[in-house]
């Protein structure tokens, strides 16, 4: 992409930056509960199943497969919150792009418009507003 492109995404992301970091932090927060969840599982196989020791260690298996199932939950409603608002920032910001470039061709000049067929303006926008969806 051009740096021109980049700057304009930038321009349009700007608004949505506390929305876009918050996004970020829960992400993070998904992606290290993903990570604890095999971990407490090779607690629970080393350090009980392999050497047999299930019945001693019955409560803090519980504890841990309740922590698992808590980690497992929580990062769930975290994705559904991530995936959501991410959406909804993405929409927002095409909603904006689509109206700065409806405003851009209704106010253009009359040369504007004799110089370029309404087809050929139509599917640009169009195609490049989807090229732009696709990428949020």
């Amino acid at each position: 992409m051009k740096s021109q492109t980049l700057n304009r995404i930038y321009i349009m992301l700007k608004p949505k930056t506390k929305s876009i970091i918050t996004i970020s932090i829960l992400a993070i927060i998904i992606n290290i509960g993903e990570v604890v969840k095999p971990y407490l599982i090779k607690i629970v196989i080393d350090n009980y199943l392999s050497y047999g020791l299930w019945q001693k260690g019955f409560m803090t298996i519980g504890i841990i497969g309740i922590i698992y199932i808590a980690i497992m939950l929580i990062g769930n409603i975290l994705d559904f919150i991530v995936s959501t608002a991410t959406n909804m920032v993405g929409e927002d910001v095409i909603y904006s792009l689509r109206n700065k470039l409806y405003k851009y061709v209704q106010y253009s000049n009359i040369p504007f418009h004799d110089k370029i067929p309404s087809g050929t303006l139509f599917v640009r926008i169009t195609s490049d507003v989807e090229d732009i969806t696709t990428f949020f």
